[in-house]
């Protein structure tokens, strides 16, 4: 499996800053994909997320039922 290289957009890296905290990476790299017109895979987003230095919590939301 080849890696493809990304020149990341100033564009793209502010979308990722901006959503990141609210997306899951799968989400983010299919939003950018549609955007941008090239293939985004999550592992580019995961790492380029990882280079900016934001951190995302472990595992699943826990949802709080009402009861």
């Amino acid at each position: 499996m080849s890696k493809t290289y990304k020149k990341w957009r100033e564009e793209d890296i502010e979308f990722i800053k901006n959503n990141s905290p609210l997306m899951p990476d799968n989400v983010v790299a299919m939003t950018l994909s549609k955007i941008t017109g090239y293939h985004i895979s999550t592992d580019m987003v995961r790492a380029q997320r990882r280079r900016l230095k934001i951190v995302k919590n472990r595992g699943r939301t826990k949802n709080n039922p009402a009861s």
